[in-house]
């Protein structure tokens, strides 16, 4: 008699993978062991080369969420022209279950996955892959405290109906015609409104005793909305409003007493006439931390003035604060809305923001405010907000005073201390750090050597977001220098730096929790945290060598690796138990794959994206050291081509922009649906080495401090001696495009080049509109990337040295311009101006202008072509593949 043994094997089903499904070992041997043979015949899988044909098959990944038990895990894989797809899977056993369209979703305590999606709610049981779906349902709450799920359904007649159930389908409440809910932070409790028979209730329902209701307020003839609660659950703010636009009252309703108070704006004398509180997107409340205030958003039903210009006209006034089109775009100061404050236990309410100061930050406990108007000193031209009189307002007394001179309001400079003692700013190159109670303002940094303005790598600009916190109490501020995190104490007296980042020249940076969004804003104000140094801590490590990583930091040890290597490790996810951590890691060779890092053992891969990139020839990355003129040590990163021979020589694409060289381990998804031309593996499996380097942009000296890095760059490439010399493209976008249009003034090194949506001239660019921004591109000049001291009144010298369209008879490389004939970033018209200079001067210049299209290309037919374009102008002039026509008849 024949004893088979079994062995595990998955299947499919309907879209879900399932596991254990068990065969026979001798078929397993019938089906497997030809293949293996067929393997093995050949060594090794002959690779092939990547086509356009193939792009299709890529997808992005991202990590969303993982299961209160740490054994499932979600995540997404989005596709181009294709459906997104969600998927859930069992780190241990991988058994899979995959979602289209989902809108959101979450794991219940108990292993049960919801989600929204087209069809309604849907509910999984992983364990047993039973489902249940809610059809009409437009959006549901999740109660962990309570287990249970609120789902609001679509009725018929524009009603809406509240279900409160189990997740695994017994329902405990089914309430009608609902207007709207809100679920507590602390998810005890629920509010929602009713409308039935004419009348307007609201109701609280206390999710742990679902018999328990409250009415707060029955038969009331206006609609309620814009429910908020107190941080902590143990009050609720809401308004309702009539058919009458004015007619509108705001509620406070305080748990522990179960006290309701009403405040109606048209009673209140301090509010101007005709105040109301708006139901739209404008409408913000916050109930302060003691409970004792209600903070609410409030307009002005004013009658429209009447126009006595009939025409269209627009009127720019030199004297103007600000601009039309930002008056258009954004509304005027005396129309924006305004905050006021209401004291319900005394019923009194004060206007805070006025027509004067419109702006307001509230410190961390809600006891004072910070007003300001952002245009004091308009018209002005650099990166907004420009500087304020900032006034400092005690919520209790109402007196104000001026707070800091024509400073700074951006929220990452002037930031509230979270229990509500400091505020801390910076200024002239410093923190400072301001004592509310004893009035002292105290310079913070001046006495530490580090500096804390480190370069930010996109635009060479001081880098703003230093500020990682507080310690507990507010009894330290948490600061970043350049590679590390520093504790100091607010008076100045003493500061300790926590991480030895320095030494190993590792930036190291707070983890987020994976619950928090990485920018919180109370009202214009940034919201942070207080952060507990006495216990365990995350950090992201980022070295200048490539590597990435996250570590374990504690005041004894300091800094402890969990995972650090050279490749990309992003997206850090764990539950509050910390025992599994999640991350997605990444090599410009290796798709991106998750992984689980159990405690005490070796990390684990339960998804790897797009397995298929095994059977094509792939491109490397290398990371280059170089010194520009000036002797400033540099990096780059140069992608090698794939299937290379390093008995050959290579044509080499050299992208221009800024700083790149932490792109070096970021995977690249081919496509030809690109929004400018850089796709870094497109162009290696197209045979090209692909030259990132770093540049760094010196004031008043912007085309020639590039034109010095990236010659520096390519000479350190070209003495590999695996680049054929003559062979070099250049290209860039934006600030880029300006780069290459100028470097090609400066050098005939490189034998084609592309240069897209970029400035060209200088001084006519110095004097149009940014449209995007609704204000002139002036700002780009003193505080942004172009980098010029002055205006082009007082130094035109440095304007017209830097500008492209200076040198343009000294171009000999061809050149493709192109640009958006909509692109409201950077006007096209500086596109035409070059254009125009090199055909007047019999250059070989093609340029292509895209109809509807904006800074980068959008519709995928547009983009299709610039893409298909552009590898057809490097081909012909690096390749020497002449088949194009269009070069050929556009540059003979």
């Amino acid at each position: 008699m024949l004893h088979f043994s079994t062995k595990k094997y998955s299947s499919t089903v309907n879209g879900n993978l399932l596991l254990n499904v068990r065969l026979p070992i001798f078929l397993v041997l019938f089906f497997i062991l030809p293949l293996v043979t067929c393997l093995l015949w050949g060594q090794v899988v002959q690779k092939k080369e990547l086509t356009t044909a193939d792009y299709h098959l890529w997808g992005a990944l991202s990590l969303e969420k993982i299961s209160p038990d740490q054994n499932w895990a979600s995540y997404t894989m989005t596709y181009e022209n294709t459906i997104d797809t969600l998927f859930v899977r069992n780190t241990a056993n991988l058994k899979t279950f995959s979602f289209v369209r989902v809108q959101h979703s979450l794991f219940t305590i108990n292993n049960t996955f919801i989600y929204l999606n087209d069809q309604g709610l849907q509910i999984v049981e992983l364990n047993t892959g039973k489902r249940r779906s809610l059809k009409s349902a437009d959006h549901f709450d999740y109660s962990a405290t309570a287990d249970l799920l609120i789902v609001t359904t679509n009725l018929p007649e524009d009603r809406k109906k509240l279900t409160i159930q189990n997740p695994n389908g017994k329902v405990l409440r089914e309430i009608d015609c609902v207007t709207g809910s809100s679920l507590s932070p602390d998810q005890k409790h629920l509010i929602y409104g009713t409308f039935i028979n004419g009348k307007h209730s609201v109701i609280l329902l206390n999710l742990k005793k679902a018999e328990r209701e409250k009415l707060i307020l029955t038969n009331h003839e206006d609609k309620s909305f814009g429910f908020t609660w107190h941080k902590d659950g143990n009050a609720v703010a809401f308004a309702t409003q009539s058919d009458l636009i004015t007619g509108t009252f705001l509620f406070y309703y305080t748990l522990e007493n179960e006290t309701l108070y009403k405040f109606d704006p048209a009673l209140q004398v301090n509010l101007p006439k005709n105040t109301f509180i708006p139901a739209d997107f404008t409408f913000k409340m916050t109930v302060s931390d003691d409970m004792q205030k209600v903070f609410f958003t409030t307009k002005i039903n004013s009658p429209l003035p009447e126009n006595k210009n009939t025409t269209a006209v627009e009127i720019w006034n030199a004297n103007d604060k600000s601009l039309y089109a930002e008056r258009e775009k954004e509304g005027t100061l005396s129309t924006i809305p305004r905050v006021a404050l209401w004291l319900p236990f005394s019923n009194i309410a004060n206007p805070l923001t006025t027509n004067e100061l419109p702006k307001l930050m509230l410190s961390g406990d809600q006891q004072y405010a910070l007003l300001f108007n952002p245009k004091d000193y308009e018209p002005q031209f650099i990166i907004k907000p420009g500087p304020s009189d900032i006034y400092i307002l005690n919520l209790k007394t109402l007196e104000k005073k001026l707070f800091l001179k024509k400073h700074s309001a951006h929220f990452l400079e002037l930031i509230p201390s979270p229990k509500g003692s400091y505020i801390s700013y910076f200024k002239d190159g410093n923190w400072w750090v301001y004592n509310i109670a004893a009035d002292i303002h105290q310079n913070i940094t001046a006495g530490i050597k580090s500096k804390f303005t480190a370069e930010d790598l996109q635009y060479s600009i001081s880098a703003k977001n230093s500020n990682a916190g507080w310690s507990m109490d507010d009894k330290e501020i948490l600061l970043y220098d350049e590679f590390d995190l520093w504790a100091i104490k607010p008076d100045g007296t003493s500061f300790r730096r926590l991480t030895q980042g320095r030494e190993l020249k590792i930036r190291y940076r707070l983890v987020n929790s994976p619950d928090r969004q990485p920018y919180l804003f109370v009202y214009d104000a940034l919201k942070v945290d207080n952060i507990d140094i006495e216990k365990e801590l995350f950090l992201h490590g980022q070295g200048d060598d490539g590597k990435t990583g996250y570590f374990k930091w504690n005041k004894k040890s300091r800094e402890k690796s969990i995972i650090y290597g050279d490749r990309h490790i992003d997206q850090l996810t764990y539950n509050s138990k910390k025992q599994n951590l999640f991350y997605r890691e990444q090599k410009f060779d290796l798709s991106p794959q998750l992984i689980i890092k159990k405690k005490n053992l070796n990390p684990v891969s339960f998804f790897q994206s797009n397995p298929q990139q095994k059977k094509y020839y792939w491109g490397t990355s290398e990371l280059i050291e170089y010194e520009n003129s000036k002797g400033v040590k540099m990096k780059g990163v140069l992608r090698y081509p794939a299937h290379y021979d390093p008995q050959k020589k290579y044509p080499m694409i050299v992208h221009v922009y800024q700083r790149q060289y932490d792109q070096h381990h970021k995977y690249i998804n081919p496509t030809s649906q690109m929004e400018d031309e850089d796709n870094d593996t497109v162009w290696t499996t197209q045979g090209y080495f692909v030259l990132l380097p770093d540049i760094i942009v010196e004031h008043d000296t912007l085309g020639y401090s590039a034109l010095d890095c990236v010659l520096a760059a390519v000479k350190k490439v070209l003495a590999k001696e695996i680049i054929k010399p003559d062979k070099i493209g250049l290209m860039g976008h934006s600030f880029g495009a300006y780069e290459t249009s100028f470097i090609i003034t400066q050098t005939n090194l490189f034998a084609s080049a592309i240069a897209s949506a970029g400035s060209t001239d200088l001084n006519s660019f110095y004097f149009t509109l940014a449209k995007n921004f609704s204000y002139p591109n002036m700002y780009r000049f003193a505080s942004g990337q172009w980098k010029i001291s002055q205006s082009p009144f007082e130094d035109p010298e440095t304007y017209r040295r830097n500008s492209p369209i200076t040198y343009a008879n000294k171009v000999n490389t061809p050149l493709l311009l192109w640009s958006g004939k909509e692109d409201y970033n950077v006007d096209p018209s500086q596109t035409m101006e070059f254009y125009f200079a090199l055909r007047s001067l019999g250059k070989k210049c093609i340029m292509l202008l895209y109809p509807d299209e904006g800074h980068g290309i959008s519709k995928p037919a547009n983009q299709k072509d610039m893409t298909s374009r552009i590898q057809q102008w490097f081909a012909y002039y690096l390749k020497d593949d002449l088949s194009a026509q269009w070069i050929t008849e556009g540059v003979k």
